[in-house]
């Protein structure tokens, strides 16, 4: 299935240190390593795959920590912005899209993905 659903195949520990003691049956989500990423975002595969921008867009912003892709898909140009103080540009989770009140919180747009024109695309 393309594009792919990142993080979304399982259960993360919450520790290293702590042992996970829950049923067997249960699957804990794996990191992926630099190998599979390299295959999925390979340029030509890539772009061939992703003809509509939020499908370029979205897996990227998927595989950074801290995003879960049900919060930031649907995000408003709003909820972007620019902090002076920091430098950097930032993703507000706000209530109404986030998975509970625990999970309010501003996100880091990766200076990676600024770099390869993801500002650009929000404010043609």
């Amino acid at each position: 299935m393309w594009p792919p659903k990142a993080r979304t195949h399982g259960q993360i520990r919450r520790s290293n240190a702590t042992p996970d003691r829950r049923s067997s049956s249960r699957r804990i989500a794996s990191h992926f390593t630099t190998d599979p990423l390299k295959t999925i975002f390979e340029s030509e595969r890539y772009l061939a795959s992703n003809n509509r921008a939020d499908y370029f867009w979205a897996p990227f912003l998927g595989v950074n920590p801290g995003n879960r892709l049900k919060e930031v898909v649907p995000l408003d140009l709003n909820n972007v912005g620019f902090g002076e103080d920091s430098g950097l540009w930032f993703m507000d989770i706000k209530p109404e899209n986030a998975k509970n009140a625990d999970s309010v919180r501003r996100l880091p747009i990766p200076t990676r993905l600024v770099g390869i024109g993801f500002i650009e695309y929000l404010n043609p």
